[in-house]
C-alpha cells in the first residue's frame, strides 16, 4: 500500500485508539494515505447507529468491567481484546474506494492464504474461513477522506465474547437501530492446527504484505497526541456518545416472574410499566429519567439494601 504507518506507541487503550483513528481521518494530510495496526484491551465496540441495550449484555459488561464504546463507522458490534488485531486504512474518498472492500482486504486475505487457509470475502464484507467469520469490516467517510477498518480474530477470548454479545431470551428490544448480523466466529489459530504461529509474527506478516516490505512509519507530535487525548476524553469516554446516541427503543423483559416494559430515549428510561406488581412498579418509578446502564441505576439506588422487602440487587437483576 502506498501510505504511511501511523505509530500508536503500542497503546492498547481502546478509547485512545478510537480517538486516534478519527484524528487521522479528520486532521492529517489529505494528500497521503495512512495505516493503523493496533491491539486493544477488552472492549465491546458498537457501530455508530446501533442500540447499546440491543447489542450487548449490559449486566455482563458491568460485572466484568468491560467498557462499551461506539465508533464513528456503521456496521455491527465487535469485540476487541489482546488476541484481536485491528487494522485501519485512511485514504482518499472516491468511487474506486467507497464500498470496494476487496481493494483493502485482499492483502489480508493473501496472508491467510499463504498460511494455506481458504480465506474469502463474503457478501457482508466479512473475511471468512470455511464459513467461519474471522474479520468484520466497516467504512466511514468525511470531507473527501475514507476510513476502512476491521478486526482479525487471531486468538481472542471467544467465550467472553459470547457472554458479552449473546442475546438474552428473556429480553426483547424493538428499535429501528442497525442490527448486527449473527455469524459463527473462529480464531485464526484454531483454523490453523499444528502451527506455532505467534501473534507477533502474524502482525508482522500482515504489515509486510500491506506495504510490500518494510513500512514507512510516521509519529505524530506531542501537540497532536494532546488533541487525540482531548477527543478521547470529550467524546469516546462519554456516556453521551457511547449510550446516549443509541436510537430510541422499547424493551420487554420477562424475568423473575415479572413482566416489565421500558421505553428508552437518548439512552435514558423515559417510561416504565410493570404488569401486575404495584410494589415493583413503585420501586422502579424512581429510575425514570435515569440512563439505562447498571452503574447509574446503582448510583440512584445509593447504599440502601432493601426497600419494601426488595433488594436493589434483585431490582438490577430484573432490569439487566
Amino acid at each position: 500500500m502506498n501510505g504511511l504507518l501511523v505509530d500508536n506507541l503500542n497503546n492498547t487503550d481502546p478509547v485512545l485508539n478510537l480517538a486516534l483513528e478519527e484524528y487521522v481521518v479528520r486532521s492529517l494530510s489529505v494528500h497521503r494515505s495512512f495505516v493503523l495496526l493496533y491491539v486493544n484491551e477488552p472492549a465491546v465496540v458498537l457501530g455508530k447507529h446501533q442500540n447499546a441495550a440491543e447489542e450487548a449484555n449490559l449486566g455482563a459488561c458491568e460485572a466484568k468491567n468491560i467498557p462499551l464504546l461506539r465508533r464513528i463507522s456503521g456496521g455491527g458490534t465487535v469485540y476487541h481484546d489482546l488476541g484481536n488485531l485491528n487494522f485501519s486504512f485512511i485514504t482518499e474518498q472516491n468511487l474506486k474506494n467507497v464500498n470496494k472492500y476487496d481493494r483493502f482486504l485482499n492483502p489480508v486475505i493473501e496472508v491467510l492464504r499463504d498460511y494455506r487457509l481458504p480465506a474469502e470475502l463474503d457478501v457482508n464484507n466479512n473475511i471468512v474461513i470455511r464459513n467461519k467469520k474471522v474479520s468484520g469490516n466497516a467504512q466511514f467517510t468525511s470531507t473527501g477522506r475514507l476510513l476502512t477498518h476491521g478486526t482479525l480474530l487471531f486468538k481472542s477470548n471467544l467465550q467472553q465474547m459470547r457472554q458479552l454479545l449473546t442475546k438474552d431470551n428473556s429480553k426483547q428490544v424493538v428499535s429501528h437501530a442497525t442490527k448486527s448480523r449473527p455469524a459463527e466466529v473462529a480464531n485464526i489459530v484454531d483454523l490453523y492446527p499444528g502451527s506455532n504461529l505467534t501473534f507477533k509474527q502474524f502482525k508482522a506478516d500482515i504489515q509486510n504484505k500491506l506495504f510490500d516490505g518494510p513500512a514507512q512509519s510516521i509519529s505524530i507530535s506531542k501537540s497532536e497526541w494532546a488533541a487525540v487525548s482531548a477527543l478521547a476524553d470529550e467524546i469516546y469516554r462519554s456516556w453521551q456518545w457511547n449510550y446516549g446516541r443509541s436510537p430510541g427503543c422499547k424493551i420487554f423483559l420477562h424475568r423473575e416472574g415479572h413482566k416489565i416494559e421500558l421505553e428508552i430515549e437518548n439512552g435514558q428510561i423515559k417510561k416504565m410499566a410493570v404488569a401486575s406488581d404495584s410494589r415493583l412498579q413503585s420501586q422502579l418509578k424512581k429510575f425514570i429519567g435515569t440512563p439505562y446502564i447498571v452503574s447509574k441505576i446503582k448510583e440512584i439506588a445509593g447504599t440502601s439494601k432493601e426497600h419494601d422487602g426488595m433488594s436493589w440487587e434483585s431490582i438490577i437483576k430484573v432490569l439487566f
